[in-house]
């Protein structure tokens, strides 16, 4: 991976009682902040959640998913360059 700016996208599925978070970190760094995982009617009813402008390092990177709360879904995340 390129030193630079990313773009992140997360596919999430959440039932719609409570609240849910995640958060992102690369290596050891946190990278997102807490990400509100919003209410899309149920465990396969999809939504995206993004987070635009993610300083990110040069080589391999470690990623990792923090579960803040619980009670949804991560069908997939998208890294991508950003502007």
């Amino acid at each position: 991976m390129t030193a630079g700016t990313y773009n992140l996208k997360l596919h999430v599925a959440r039932r719609p009682v409570g609240s849910s978070a995640v958060q992102l970190s690369f290596g050891r760094a946190e990278a997102t902040g807490s990400l509100a995982v919003p209410s899309t009617g149920g465990w396969q009813s999809w939504a995206d959640i993004t987070r635009t402008g993610v300083q990110l390092q040069a080589g391999t990177q470690v990623m990792r998913i923090n579960l803040l709360s619980d009670s949804f879904n991560v069908d997939w995340i998208e890294v991508s360059p950003g502007p």
